[in-house]
């Protein structure tokens, strides 16, 4: 059978398998009958824009006057090249005349947009991110259509499955953030000179007008939607972080972060500089496509939910609520479903707080089939935008304080309006103040003087952060000395941004003696100083420790400042903490300029750590073999090792594989009667890994003779390393391990699927043996090892057609190699068995 054909045919049987997607009249027809979802007991549902007014709605951002923004797509799942030649997306302007929360008025605000990711209204413009750019769209004719279009940074891939850029979103420190996914970039103003350049995802920030645009930090594979902490501190919602049930994820962004990303060997990114492991995420999710990101501000769902994050699946179909709380540097949340799909067309893309407090829900509909978790049909199915109310919410008046004179506010008026209980009405007082500069400084100062209020003190520091001058950053410093930390927190952040070089002194004070959110912005700020005179401090910041959060800012502060000199004192520290930070920074930092005398001297520790951060040093540096040599045939010797230096061994090994000298010392090891199997293990264990080509004579030998070794523990993983290296030459000795009905079961398979590669047939005994071990009542590792084995060998016709009974009864894991067996034949009555057999299946 051609091996087109059988693919053909388990793609059609596939197909008959699983069903996807509904019609449109069957989504219409679910539709009348209630809401695609669920909500939780207590709330409410209803539909507040369908289509017309909307098609394919996918994110929304709300004006100061509660029109609605929505990027609407035209339904379309077209390649760049044609989305770039006729740009068929647009952004619609949604306003509900009447006041009844329903929407029922639309028009296109911008049209001919590539594919806009994102939708921010800001200062009078609306901003979104339509690759390859980020845009500014305003309205200067007060017509509800842009008719200004500024393209304020542009650099980025633009690629066919929507992990390109999103955003933006805007930040309480008055910055537009956005982000980008993991494909190289160049990221420039139009005509400008690139200011930032790497391969890998990032979460980017600028000036409103597109200017002093920078990396903030690295970003898991596909980072969608970002989201603030009162404070100011990033969370971002996306894809491809780890594999499995940790492939999608939210974290919590610090500047410099670096987050790990699925299939990528993030060393190897330009662009990154690394402090060690990866940050971790906060939330691990399975496959799920996380979309919208949004905090909860208000008190209307009750004070339970205020600064709770809600991130919109669109993969799995549903909202879910994440209930922070501050674990050290960092946040720890907890994940509760708040809303669910009923039906399968429900995708929701953005979820976002209109001002009293309700909670808007976008359902794009069921029409991108780009991504694995949404197929669609014959018909695309449109979607529509849902409002979520808690039953009995008590309505608020003048949400967004419309009634209010704004333009004739003075500053003392507007500072009270910090206070407010209407987020919007915050929002607005404090952009007020930030525009009335000078005029405003001095109300400010005296406000975080005297105001009982911390919330709003802190929003005063967001005030000022957003001015420009020294007398702005000068109010700022003053809240440093706060005695709450949600502002002191605000101020730090804010003296990092503006890189205020007055501050440094109480910044360092602020690094010894505060908690571990504020010493970690305060390391942050130290860094962006770029001040040798910080060094000592950041080497007591490590020497007095933290989280990973708190280490990655004062290693990464380290960096940025570069002074090789005094980073390097800190490698005689007696700290191991202190002599890693140190270690790690001067590899990282432009022209740290490490030496071997520098390096080599730290593996001989006790710290697990420090010994490791030296190792991996080494390794990366092709030219320092010599330098681990002695190391190694030290630790050979030693045989028994502890976990933590049997990893460093590991790592040594795999990274200098195709050193002679050390091939020479593992074979040596091997071949020693005295090695003690746990050590015997891991040198089988790292051949098998080991990135060659061919291994080496001497291992294979090694590798052979484990085959009759007294401990079972080796005679498996000399087989399994026979198998991953694909080494001929030792058939008859696993053949003779599958014959014999003293050794386990497993071991007799694994030994037969090592060699049925190279084997032109198999005796009848061996064949049943394996078709037994396909029984359900026996281990999945084993059945999947027999079906490997099976589609490995060079079955005849009659032992073919026996196979098709399993494959009828296969899983999905063991029908994949199953069907291998059959590419290598031509015999159309074993096709047509094989094909009865499928349709049975």
């Amino acid at each position: 059978m051609k091996k087109g054909l059988l693919f053909l045919l388990l793609a059609l049987t596939a197909c008959g398998m699983t069903g996807v997607g509904g019609s449109g009249e069957e989504s219409r027809a679910a539709a009348k009958r209630g809401l695609p979802f669920q909500v939780p007991p207590g709330f409410v549902a209803e539909l507040v824009a369908e289509p017309p007014l909307v098609e394919y709605p996918m994110f929304a951002c709300f004006d100061d006057r509660g029109r609605l923004y929505v990027v609407d797509s035209a339904g379309v799942n077209w390649l760049p090249e044609q989305l770039s030649k006729d740009p068929p997306h647009r952004i619609r302007l949604l306003e509900d005349r009447d006041g009844d929360g329903r929407f029922d008025q639309s028009k296109v605000f911008a049209d001919r947009l590539t594919y806009p990711q994102g939708v921010l209204w800001h200062r009078g413009a609306v901003y979104t991110s339509s690759p390859p750019s980020l845009w500014r769209l305003e309205d200067t004719r007060g017509t509800g259509v842009a008719d200004k279009r500024e393209e304020l940074v542009t650099g980025f891939t633009f690629t066919k499955w929507a992990d390109d850029l999103h955003g933006p979103f805007l930040g309480p420190d008055g910055r537009i953030y956005w982000t980008s996914g993991r494909y190289p970039h160049e990221v420039h103003r139009p005509g400008g000179e690139v200011g930032c350049r790497g391969d890998g995802p990032l979460i980017l920030r600028a000036r409103p007008d597109g200017s002093e645009a920078e990396a903030f930090c690295s970003a898991i594979g596909n980072p969608v939607e970002v989201a603030f902490s009162a404070e100011g501190e990033p969370f971002a919602a996306g894809t491809f972080a780890l594999r499995g049930s940790e492939r999608d994820a939210v974290f919590h962004g610090v500047f410099g972060g670096v987050c790990p990303i699925k299939d990528k060997d993030i060393d190897s990114l330009r662009g990154i500089k690394h402090t060690g492991e990866p940050l971790p995420m906060m939330v691990h999710f399975g496959v799920v496509a996380p979309s919208g990101l949004m905090r909860y501000r208000s008190g209307a769902f009750g004070a339970e939910y205020r600064d709770n994050l809600f991130t919109a699946l669109f993969g799995q179909r549903a909202v879910q609520r994440l209930i922070l709380e501050r674990d050290g540097a960092t946040f720890r949340a907890r994940v509760e479903n708040f809303l669910t799909a009923t039906t399968p067309d429900f995708h929701p893309t953005d979820v976002l707080e209109d001002a009293d407090g309700s909670l808007l829900v976008v359902d794009t509909g069921n029409w991108y089939n780009l991504c694995p978790s949404s197929q669609v049909g014959k018909v695309p199915v449109p979607g529509g935008i849902y409002r979520i109310r808690r039953q009995g919410m008590a309505s608020v008046a003048d949400p967004r304080g419309l009634a209010l004179p704004w333009q004739g506010l003075p500053a003392q008026e507007l500072t009270r309006l910090l206070d407010d209980p209407r987020f919007a009405v915050r929002d607005r007082a404090i952009e007020q103040l930030a525009g009335q500069g000078s005029k405003a400084l001095t109300v400010l100062q005296e406000f975080l003087r005297t105001s009982p209020s911390a919330p709003a003190r802190r929003r005063a520091v967001w005030a000022l952060t957003r001015m420009e001058g020294p007398d702005a950053r000068a109010g700022v410093r003053t809240a440093l000395a706060d005695k709450e930390m949600t502002v002191r927190l605000a101020a730090v952040n804010a003296v990092g941004l503006h890189r205020d070089a007055a501050a440094l002194a109480r910044l360092t004070e602020l690094l010894a003696t505060d908690v571990p959110p504020v010493r970690r912005e305060a390391a942050t700020a130290l860094g962006r100083l770029r001040r040798p005179e910080a060094v000592p401090a950041l080497l007591a910041g490590l020497r007095a420790g933290g989280d990973p959060y708190v280490e990655h800012a004062l290693i990464y502060a380290l960096i940025e400042i570069a002074d090789r000199q005094a980073a390097g004192k800190g490698l005689q520290d007696p700290s191991p903490a202190v002599r890693r930070g140190a270690l790690i920074a001067l590899d990282q930092m432009e022209a740290g300029q490490l030496t071997r005398e520098q390096v080599t001297p730290l593996l001989n520790t006790e710290d697990p750590a420090l010994r490791q951060t030296a190792l991996s040093i080494i390794t990366r540096r092709p030219g320092w073999a010599g330098e681990l040599t002695g190391l190694v045939r030290q630790w050979l010797d030693q045989g028994d090792l502890d976990p933590s230096r049997s990893e460093s061994l590991r790592g040594a090994l795999l990274a200098f594989c195709r050193d002679p000298e050390i091939q020479k010392l593992v074979a040596q090891a091997l071949a020693r009667d005295r090695t003690p199997p746990a050590l015997r293990l891991l040198l089988l264990e790292t051949m098998a890994r080991a990135p060659l080509e061919k291994l080496p004579p001497e291992w294979v030998a090694a590798v052979g003779r484990s085959l009759h070794h007294q401990d079972e523990r080796v005679v498996r993983q000399g087989i399994a390393t026979l198998h991953a290296a694909g080494i001929a030459g030792f058939d008859p000795d696993l053949l003779s391990l599958t014959r014999d009905t003293k050794q386990p079961t497993d071991l007799r398979v694994a030994a037969l699927a090592a060699a049925a590669p190279r084997l032109t047939a198999v005796e009848p005994a061996l064949f049943e043996f394996l078709l037994q071990q396909l029984k359900e009542d026996q281990p999945p590792l084993t059945r999947l090892t027999a079906a490997e084995a099976l589609g490995n060998l060079r079955l005849s016709a009659p032992q073919l057609t026996a196979l098709t009974q399993e494959v009828a009864a296969a899983g999905p894991l063991e029908m994949p190699h199953l069907l291998a067996a059959y590419e290598r034949s031509q015999n159309a009555e074993v096709g047509a068995r094989l094909v009865a057999a499928l349709g049975s299946a």
